[in-house]
């Protein structure tokens, strides 16, 4: 075929038109004329396998440029032009991929991760697809193409790392402890090789959630040794303290337990109080202290369980607790004062102030010593005596539900609506619904043998609370206020806590709560798995005479 002059000047114009509007920053419109110019050319092989060899270099270094630039979206342009023009151009391949990976393309980056793998199945292609997986959260996965990856007798610290990581993240979704365990075991033969603060951070994790306390609190000890406290973000710190408490180490716990009021999603409430705080080294047999509430209603409940060991330090002991609770808690015989949040702190006369939840701190509290064993919070006769007649006119026996707590708090440690209808299974009970918001669990649907009555909707206040629940013969609360109040009462109260329960339930044993000597516990064997606790609670109240 014979080119006229006039048809290869048209050529080389039509070739040059991409390029100046890729050096005027006009990409789309260089790309699309690029792609029109070469159906120009189709037939001429040699003068097409060049025009891409140098519109590919072009795009190539376009691409860098963007991608230095964190303009990811014009990086990926060029790489999946490039990629069109070269399907077997690998370092253009691990480029997209990278680039798809900040912008979290998963999906995308996955199925080009495979592609790589099955256009050249190299050991370090296959650490791109472990990655890859592991980024779309297909764990498993992750975890096979790593091994395909290693040579098991020359693993690195790094590499101990990944499998560490895919490991626990692998727990997270599927909360199967054993997973964690062996991320914590990953982690260790990390940390052996080369310690870095990461390697220590990462084993604190998973020993948390296989609950080796012990081995995180050793490892958080190493980690201090590393860094300065004012380093520590707030939230490690307050892990720290959490791990402390769980382990004994007073030292620790006193030392970082403060950071819950300044954690970054939102502490701890405690209003600015000009009074000096007190600590356990003071002496003020003939002072008066103000404990003030600073977090939830089974908090408040909790702490006030060790006031009469507190009013022995003191000449005077004064609460000041959440509204809902002031008018239950005056109600005792300890001799102590208690005012509301809203009272103005000026108008009080004391010495000393005290977070509510660093009492356990001032009386030394430690898992021989905080066993509460006595009621010390008592219902209002005559209010006990009115929820009788209205509410409580029957020979069955009749059992209190509480299965879900604030929904600002942890929602882990409520029991899900689907498995609490297996206390329909029940005979001769009469059910009573605890919980003031039901809308969640639209309890008095879920029963179809058994009536429960909501007597939450009467309540008030929690002295309206402790009346009912005086009349109840037991109580099953998930870890939420009503298990601290039905604690506190003395009530016999049947304790559901998640496998992972909060740290400062110190002494969970087969017995009690470690707290309340009426609450036998039952822990969830995995983590979230509630219907085998649920069906031992089931069997607990089938058994009763």
């Amino acid at each position: 075929m014979i080119i006229t002059m006039e048809q290869l000047l048209k050529q080389k114009l039509s070739k040059a038109t991409p390029f100046m509007l890729l050096d005027e920053g006009k990409l789309d419109e260089g790309i699309f004329a690029f792609w029109k110019y070469l159906k120009t050319v189709n037939f001429l092989f040699k003068t097409k396998k060049k025009a891409k060899k140098e519109f590919i270099s072009k795009l190539k270094k376009l691409a860098q440029n963007y991608h230095k630039n964190k303009d990811y979206k014009s990086a990926i342009t060029c790489y999946f032009n490039i990629y069109k023009l070269d399907k077997n151009n690998e370092e253009n391949i691990k480029n997209y991929i990278t680039c798809l990976k900040e912008i979290n393309q998963n999906d995308l980056e996955e199925a080009l991760a495979k592609y790589l793998v099955k256009l050249n199945p190299t050991k370090d292609n296959f650490k791109i697809l472990a990655q890859s997986y592991s980024d779309n959260k297909n764990y498993e996965k992750a975890i096979d193409a790593y091994k395909k990856y290693l040579n098991k007798d020359n693993l690195v610290g790094i590499d101990y790392s990944w499998f560490g990581y895919f490991y626990f993240c692998l727990y997270k979704e599927t909360f199967i402890e054993q997973y964690a365990k062996t991320a914590l075991n990953y982690f260790l033969k990390a940390n052996e090789i080369q310690e870095t603060k990461e390697t220590i951070k990462n084993i604190t994790s998973s020993a948390n959630q296989s609950r080796k306390y012990f081995i995180e609190l050793k490892f958080w000890k190493k980690y201090l040794k590393l860094v300065n406290d004012d380093e520590i973000p707030e939230d490690d710190k307050y892990r720290i303290s959490l791990c402390a408490m769980k382990c004994g180490d007073f030292a620790l716990w006193e030392r970082f337990y403060n950071s819950r009021f300044k954690l970054p999603e939102g502490g701890a409430y405690y209003p600015d109080i000009k009074k000096p705080k007190y600590n356990s080294k003071l002496n003020i047999k003939n002072k008066t202290l103000l404990v003030h509430y600073e977090q939830g209603f089974g908090d408040t409940i909790f702490c006030f369980g060790y006031a009469d060991r507190l009013k022995k330090l003191c000449k005077k002991l004064i609460f000041v607790v959440q509204d809902e609770l002031v008018e239950l808690l005056k109600n005792n015989d300890l001799g102590i004062e208690i005012y509301s949040k809203s009272t103005n702190l000026e108008t009080i006369d004391f010495d000393y102030h005290l977070p509510m939840m660093d009492v356990t701190l001032a009386l030394k509290i430690s898992k021989n010593t905080s066993l509460i064993e006595n009621s010390y919070v008592h219902a209002p006769k005559e209010g006990v005596e009115k929820y009788k007649k209205e509410f409580f006119n029957t020979p069955k026996l009749k059992v209190g539900i509480s299965l879900s707590g604030n929904k600002k708090g942890e929602q882990k440690r409520d029991v899900p609506h689907e498995f609490i209808k297996i206390f329909d299974k029940a005979k001769n009970v009469q059910y009573y619904c605890l919980t003031k918001d039901t809308d969640d669990y639209k309890i008095d649907k879920i029963f179809k043998h058994n009536k429960i009555i909501n007597i939450a909707k009467s309540f008030k206040n929690f002295s309206d609370t402790a009346c009912a629940i005086e009349n109840m013969d037991i109580v099953i609360s998930s870890d939420n206020c009503i298990l601290n109040l039905a604690g506190a009462m003395g009530k016999k109260v049947i304790g559901l806590f998640n496998h992972c329960y909060n740290p400062r339930w110190i002494n969970i044993n087969k017995e009690n709560s470690g707290f309340f000597a009426s609450v036998l516990p039952i822990v969830n064997e995995k983590e979230n798995e509630w219907e085998n606790t649920v069906k031992k609670a089931l069997d607990i109240i089938q058994n009763i005479k």
